[in-house]
């Protein structure tokens, strides 16, 4: 009972440490608590971290303290800077590039439980980052990831389900993985999710959710989503086929970042005239995140 007793108060010292007083001022706050984590305070140091990496409390925004703040949290066993700092050594953010670190610090963080590092390493064996390329390795830690309900590990090990990538192919499981997510309002599973209803893939094909679920993927912005229904405006597969809203969808998928649309736009403007390729960038021009999809009343 002492023993937890005594947890129990470092632990709350520790908290304590890195939370503000209602009598500080910012100034003194962060006069503490760099105090606190220059005394190798772990949660200080990470929260140190945080501030430096957001510019917050008055801090200049550092991703190069942010980093230091963090490696020494991590060393000491702090497994949420274990990942942040897994995160910048993957992308660079305030240290070199270093994959192997990246890698290294992921291994030090992951637990049965940690969706967010199970992921992460899934994707750098997938990828042959920092560690030997292992697809099924990859697809391990991605299941594991996916325990959780982690959104993007259910899209990654969905995908290796449809193309058989690590994994036996099964689309029966790849349509369960993309609906679980899709459900939970991931744009890329949704646009994923359609796919598979529009043909049959791992269950019956129905048109009607396949437009249901492109729509709700384009509707978040999704490129792939706009992409979908613009290729059933351009062949009228279960939507009236129209062409000026087709090539609208493809202009907001190329500006999204879509690399290939040039060529798809250029195929759909033989069909159009002058006028209705105005149409179309009219309605492609200028949209809000909020903005409804492009539908035939709008032309």
């Amino acid at each position: 009972m002492k023993l937890l007793a005594k947890a129990a108060l470092v632990a709350c010292l520790l908290i304590t440490a890195a939370t503000p007083a209602l009598s500080e001022t910012p100034e003194e706050y962060i006069q503490r608590i760099t105090i606190s984590a220059e005394e190798g305070n772990s949660q200080a140091q990470e929260t140190l971290a945080t501030y430096y990496s957001r510019g917050e409390y008055g801090l200049p925004q550092d991703d190069s303290k942010a980093a230091h703040w963090y490696e020494l949290a991590a060393e000491q066993g702090q497994w949420s800077a274990q990942v942040t700092l897994a995160t910048h050594y993957l992308n660079g953010i305030g240290v070199t590039n270093d994959d192997k670190k990246a890698a290294y610090w992921l291994k030090k963080a992951v637990q049965p439980d940690t969706p967010r590092p199970n992921y992460l390493l899934g994707y750098m064996y997938q990828t042959g980052r920092g560690v030997p390329k292992d697809k099924a390795k990859a697809a391990e830690f991605y299941r594991q990831a996916t325990l959780r309900g982690y959104q993007p590990a259910l899209f990654s090990l969905g995908h290796m389900y449809f193309e058989g990538s690590g994994v036996e192919q099964d689309y029966s499981k790849s349509l369960e993985l993309f609906k679980q997510a899709a459900q939970w309002g991931d744009a890329p599973s949704q646009n994923m999710l359609g796919h598979l209803y529009e043909h049959g893939f791992g269950t019956e094909k129905n048109m009607e959710l396949a437009i249901k679920w492109y729509r709700n993927s384009a509707s978040q912005g999704h490129v792939n989503g706009y992409i979908s229904l613009g290729e059933l405006y351009r062949h009228g597969k279960s939507l009236p086929e129209n062409k000026t809203l087709a090539y609208a969808y493809y202009m907001i998928a190329e500006d999204k970042g879509y690399q290939d649309a040039a060529p798809e736009l250029r195929d759909i403007a033989k069909w159009l005239s002058t006028e209705q390729i105005k149409q179309a960038e009219r309605l492609a021009s200028h949209r809000n995140a909020n903005d409804p999809l492009p539908t035939p009343e709008d032309l």
